[in-house]
Formats: C-alpha cells, structure tokens, sequence
C-alpha cells in the first residue's frame, strides 16, 4: 500500500492533536514546516509591525513634548500617548490574531506552494523588523528588539527548530489536556485531599512555619516551591519511565511486541480513518523500535498529565489556605507567632485584607502538597489507578498506532 498526500496530513494530525508531534517522521515534519510557520509568522510580522510604528510615534510625540516651550498641549499629547501604549501592549496582537484565523479557517482551500511562499516571506518580515537598523531608520533611537543580527538569526533559528520539533503541538496538546484535568479535579481533589490534609493542617496552624515564612522574601518562598516542584517532576518522572517500560520496551533493546488482534482492536476503536490504513497493510504491522525522539514524546505525554494533575492540586491547596486562613487566623494570632503585625499584601499596588505571610505560607504548603499527591500517585496503586491506568492505557493505543503509521509509511 501507499499514503497519499491528504493520508500523510491526517496522519500527522492525530499525532500532533495527540500531543505526539515527534512521532511524525522528520522529513514529514520538515514539509509541513513552511506551512505551519505561516500563520504564526503572519501573526508575528503584523504585530511587531504595530509594535514597531507605535514606538515611533510615541518617541516623536516625546521630542515633540521636549522641544515644545508652550506645554498647553502636553495633556492631549499624554492622552495621544496612552492611546498610542494601549495599541502597543494590547490593540496589536489582538487585531493581528485574525490572520492566522482566517488563514487557518481556509486551510485547505489555499495551495501549498502558496503557504510554502508566505511562510518563507513571513520569516524574511520577522528578520527585518527585528533588526536594530530599523529601530535606528524609524528614530527609536536605540535597538526595540535585538542589540544585534546575530540576536535576530538566532531567534528566527530558535521558532523554526520549535516547529520543527513540534513544540507548538504539545503546547496546545497540554492546554487541551488542561481542561479536560479541570473537569475531573473535584474527583481527584475529593480523593487526595482528606489524606493530606491532616498533615497540612497542622503545618498550617504551627507558629514556626509563619515565622521561617515571615523572614522569606517572595523570592526565596517561590525558590523553596521551585525545589518542591523540581523534586515532584523528579518522582513523576522516574515513575512515568518505569511504568512506560511496559509499553515502551527499554532503551536497552527490549521490546514488546504485540499480536494481530491487538492492532485490529485498536484501530477498530480509534478513527476510521486508522482502520482504513490497517486493512490496507499488505501482510503483518511491522513494529519498528522506538527512535530516542519518540520514547521521549511517549514518556513526555503521561508526565505532563501528572504534572498537571499535580499543579492543579498545589493551586488548590493554596486557593484553600488562602481563604481559609483570612477567617480562621485572626491578626492577633498571627502577630502573636511572628511578633509583629503582619502587613497586608499587594497585589498590583492594591492592597488585599490578607496578610502578606499568609500568602507566603499558602505557598510553601501549596507546593508541599503537590509534592505529596505526586509522591502518592506515583507509589501507592490505589491512586494510581485512580489517576494514572487511563493515561498508560492510551499510551498503549497509541504506540499501536504508531506502528500501523510507520509500517504504512515503510510500505510507501
């Protein structure tokens, strides 16, 4: 049998729609580069476009306002400016979203030659409105962007390796799976949290942990949440490769093979589309082993469930704490543990009726408790079959899949 052109393109479509963009032979990738880059390069072009006039105007009304004696027009020109930041900060991407709208939406009723030839263009637009000679030709006076074409180069060399390596789909892929972890986080936070909770609680209310808070500056309480956060990816990761061993094979050479029922199963129950390319494949689905690039994606997927699952539950814990204590710590309590009255806290200037070190503790006991629902999940099987069987039980669909794509392709 044979893919065609529009195979290829589906085929692609659910491995990036499935957060599996590496998948996807790199001659394949390197094609649908200049396609993909079109959109995102549109959108950039026009948006560093508006950036760059509004930053002209706004410097020439500031030479304008400097040279001017008579200062009654200053307060319409600040009014010009403000106007003129709003476009800047705001106005600009937002107007420019609806190209790579409209360019998405008529996907497949432009050629390809002519994405191939407005992506190449875009990357030209990008280059040029990033260097610092145009800053200089429109009387910024100094770079906007980059101090120089080196800088610019490797920017533009940096978004195509992204798209080349398919980090746009994964993105996208864990926004998705964001939304979806949301709809189940009740379940999982009525499950998870009874068992920890007794725990935090009493770290909650312990004068010490207000008191070590209360000498840590923001940044040293998000650099202790950070340690937390480094050492739960840790756990989850070292987790996500043993149990993946069972689907994945090891790097070492072993690998799983799987018999004639379970591709017809599983591409009975994935799109017709897949079950179409199995009962074209002349003889048997020929599992090819895993490229480095592939096993990483595979393990990349379920790791990045749990790291959602577990910052989900850390955000909630600290959402919790937050409103928790604003009722249940009086003032006086909390001046009595850190012997002083707490201040306020600040959030944008605005002060909040919350104490800045209940803040701080909130934080410290929400990245603890992501660490232990990542500790839990990953050793007791309660938990992990709660959370975790469906993710591993897809991973297996999916490297079926991949086999069927790739014994597809070889036939080609």
């Amino acid at each position: 049998m044979s893919l065609s052109s529009s195979e290829h393109h589906e085929a692609s479509r659910w491995f990036r729609a499935n957060g599996l963009p590496l998948v996807i032979l790199p001659q394949e990738r390197l094609k649908e580069m200049f396609v993909r880059i079109t959109p995102l390069g549109l959108w950039l072009s026009v948006t560093l476009f508006i950036v760059t006039i509004s930053v002209a105007i706004l410097a020439h009304l500031d030479d304008k306002i400097f040279v001017q004696e008579d200062t009654s027009d200053d307060i319409q020109l600040e009014i010009i400016k403000g106007i003129g930041a709003f476009v800047l900060l705001f106005g600009g991407p937002l107007v420019a979203f609806v190209i790579p709208w409209l360019v998405l939406r008529f996907k497949r009723k432009i050629p390809q030659t002519l994405f191939v030839i407005t992506g190449s263009t875009s990357i030209l637009s990008i280059m040029y409105l990033l260097s610092p000679s145009l800053s200089y030709r429109m009387g910024i006076g100094e770079p906007l962007f980059f101090s120089s074409s080196t800088e610019v180069i490797l920017c533009v060399v940096a978004i195509l390796l992204a798209l080349f390596l398919g980090l746009d789909s994964i993105l996208w892929w864990a926004f998705k799976e964001t939304l979806v972890q949301l709809g189940s986080a009740m379940i999982m936070i009525a499950k998870v949290l009874p068992m920890l909770m007794v725990a935090v609680l009493f770290f909650f209310v312990n004068a010490e942990i207000w008191k070590v808070a209360d000498t840590l500056s923001y940044t040293k309480t998000f650099g202790v949440s950070a340690v937390m956060f480094t050492l739960a990816l840790f756990i989850i990761t070292t987790t996500v490769i043993e149990r993946s061993k069972e689907v994945l094979g090891d790097h070492q050479g072993k690998e799983i093979h799987f018999n004639a029922e379970d591709y017809q199963r599983v591409s009975a129950d994935s799109t017709i589309f897949w079950n179409t390319v199995t009962e074209r494949i002349e003889g048997s689905v020929s599992a090819k082993p895993l490229g480095l690039s592939e096993r990483i994606n595979f393990i990349l997927v379920p790791a990045t469930v749990q790291c959602i699952q577990t910052f989900m539950f850390s955000i909630f814990v600290f959402l919790f704490f937050i409103w928790f204590g604003s009722f249940a710590i009086p003032t006086e309590a909390a001046a009595s543990w850190v012997n002083h009255v707490p201040e306020n806290f600040l959030l944008f200037g605005v002060e909040l009726p919350i104490s800045s070190v209940l803040v701080k503790v909130s934080i410290v006991l929400g990245a603890f408790s992501g660490l232990s629902f990542a500790a839990s999940t990953s050793t007791d099987e309660r938990y992990m079959h709660d959370f975790l069987e469906q993710v591993f039980i897809r991973l297996r669909q999916q490297v079926l899949i991949r086999n069927i794509y790739r014994s597809a392709y070889t036939a080609s």
